[in-house]
């Protein structure tokens, strides 16, 4: 047996898998993987875990890739700064306070200083400035610089992933559904486990 989830074993599922199983183990991967893991660590029960924003942006700046990698449906197509967009719009979709003129110098900021600095790096660079007094999880400052707060961003992703995840579970949502599918067999199409339970 082997733990596919934080909360279910490759036993547990019969396999190949159907549609609604793939949800429900991206759904406990991502929360019990990584978004709780992040929460824990910057809102979490204990006292507060000091200079913990940048461990937790390491943890979750992957979520806008991931995303928009879902929402088209991508197969591999080397596409990781259009999906990090894609997937940056559909977190914030309704609930962005940039002026639009600021959004495109932000997209980029984030990707490449962000998602790029801590990927390739192990670290941000310039541009980024992270604070838990700051009143939005991201904002634009006069001086070109993006603002984070991650005790705001960390519980936003979360109440993301319950609302795409509520739609996914919707069977009218076909294109929502079938992209994601998509994505979720590209990923898994090389694991040992899922190869080795489609033969079974």
């Amino acid at each position: 047996m082997t733990w596919i989830t934080p909360f279910h074993q490759d036993l547990d599922f019969r396999w190949p898998l159907c549609l609604d199983d793939k949800i429900l183990i991206f759904e406990e991967r991502v929360a019990g993987w990584q978004l709780d893991i992040a929460d824990a660590c910057i809102n979490g029960g204990q006292p507060t875990m000091r200079h913990s924003g940048w461990a937790v942006l390491m943890i979750v700046f992957s979520y806008f890739e991931l995303i928009g990698k879902l929402r088209v449906g991508n197969e591999g197509k080397q596409e990781s700064k259009s999906c990090f967009r894609r997937g940056l719009e559909d977190v914030f979709a309704g609930s962005c306070s940039l002026p639009a003129k600021y959004q495109d110098e932000v997209v980029s900021i984030l990707y490449t200083s962000g998602r790029c600095g801590f990927y390739h790096s192990g670290m941000a660079q310039q541009r980024i400035i992270i604070s838990g007094e700051y009143s939005a999880s991201i904002a634009h400052s006069p001086a070109g610089a993006v603002l984070i707060n991650p005790h705001l961003l960390v519980p936003q992703l979360k109440e993301h992933l319950r609302r795409y995840v509520a739609e996914l579970r919707d069977s009218a949502n076909q294109e929502a559904r079938r992209n994601f599918e998509k994505h979720f067999d590209y990923l898994h199409a090389l694991d040992p486990l899922v190869r080795n339970k489609k033969k079974q």
